[in-house]
């Protein structure tokens, strides 16, 4: 089975990325990350009791790159696993890793395994 792509990536796996606190919001997704990035509407969406971690994921040149975990209270323990399984130093798409992934995050194992794909063909590009 074809997946139509974009620049970003196949069009039918997402992503979340501008709607994590709305879905969130609506009870569909209980945790969200953010590499690099600061998501808009962060202030607003831990004044309304959710949680944030922040971790250092790296520097380069001179810049700390940070990932972010917003979560709703209750879900401490997917944050800390999501913390565990992006800071693993594994090398490459570990089919196993990604689903656990995308589970906590809130995506269908179809839509993970559209992502394995299409990040599997960009590492033998």
């Amino acid at each position: 089975m074809t997946h139509p792509e974009t620049a970003q990536g196949p069009v039918d796996i997402g992503p979340h990325e501008g709607l994590e606190f709305a879905l969130m919001r609506a009870g569909e997704k209980n945790v969200a990350l953010f590499f690099e990035i600061e998501p808009g509407g962060l202030d607003e969406i831990l004044s309304e009791g959710y949680c944030l971690v922040q971790f250092r994921q790296f520097l380069h040149e001179g810049r700390t790159y940070f990932t972010r975990i917003v979560f709703r209270e209750g879900f401490e323990a997917d944050e800390m696993r999501l913390k565990q399984l992006v800071s693993d130093k594994t090398k490459g798409i570990v089919p196993a890793r990604e689903h656990e992934i995308g589970k906590i995050l809130s995506y269908t194992p179809d839509k993970v395994n559209s992502f394995i794909r299409h990040a599997s063909s960009l590492e033998t590009s």
